[in-house]
């Protein structure tokens, strides 16, 4: 089993996939791809293109904010595979009061 070969954070390779951070050149696979009712009900519905729009956007800015974010996928042939990725989230402070 190959390693993944790491050049940065914005672009990796494995043996079956290449990863790229996500970039205005992918609006148009991932649109096709939240469009497609076979894989967005497992994303939340199908998206409008503006949505997906704001989601690239979004996503492009985390990873000016935070430095790591999603890759698109794509199988070694070129064929767009998907997304994946890490992101930095916030969660609301406990409640840290208790109740006996």
């Amino acid at each position: 089993m190959l390693r993944p070969s790491f050049d940065s954070m914005d672009h990796f390779v494995t043996d079956r996939l290449t990863a790229e951070r996500l970039n205005e050149s992918h609006l148009a696979d991932l649109v096709a791809r939240h469009q497609n009712p076979d894989v967005s009900r497992y994303l939340g519905g199908v998206r409008t293109p503006e949505v997906t729009t704001t989601y690239l956007a979004t996503n492009m800015a985390h990873w000016d904010q935070h430095g790591f974010g999603l890759w698109v996928l794509r199988a070694k042939e070129g064929a767009f595979a998907g997304r994946a990725g890490t992101r930095h989230t916030r969660r609301a402070p406990r409640d840290t009061a208790r109740t006996w």
